[in-house]
């Protein structure tokens, strides 16, 4: 399995049950900054949009802890066959669905670079 990773938020952890860690990563952020995770196993990971899903596909799930939004790996948005149109608008669509499909990402996180400086500068 290539290095499809799904970076759970504390809403989602919560909402599986608060999932025991198999034990602690220590990951490179961008280069930048290493943080220690929890790894949490192989979960099964599908895209429900309403109309359609994805395919169910295998990734490595992380606990990201302090996070109000997940984040997954380049690997596994193609893994899931997902295309995105316009990351800044958060719109998006399945590889398959028409040309003109747009979907919209139900939340999209507003970073700003201060907090994101804030947060390196303080580890």
């Amino acid at each position: 399995m290539a290095a499809q990773s799904f970076f759970i938020s504390d809403r989602v952890y919560s909402d599986f049950g608060r999932p025991k860690s198999l034990g602690k990563l220590k990951l490179d952020l961008a280069g930048v900054a290493e943080r220690e995770f929890d790894y949490l196993g192989v979960w099964h990971v599908k895209v429900l949009a309403g109309d359609r899903e994805s395919d169910e596909v295998e990734a490595y799930t992380i606990y990201f802890p302090g996070k109000s939004y997940s984040l997954i790996s380049d690997e596994l948005i193609d893994k899931l066959g997902i295309e995105i149109l316009a990351p800044g608008e958060g719109t998006w669509r399945f590889r398959d669905d028409p040309p003109n499909k747009k979907r919209k990402t139900l939340l999209r996180p507003k970073i700003r670079f201060e907090e994101i400086l804030k947060e390196i500068l303080s580890n």
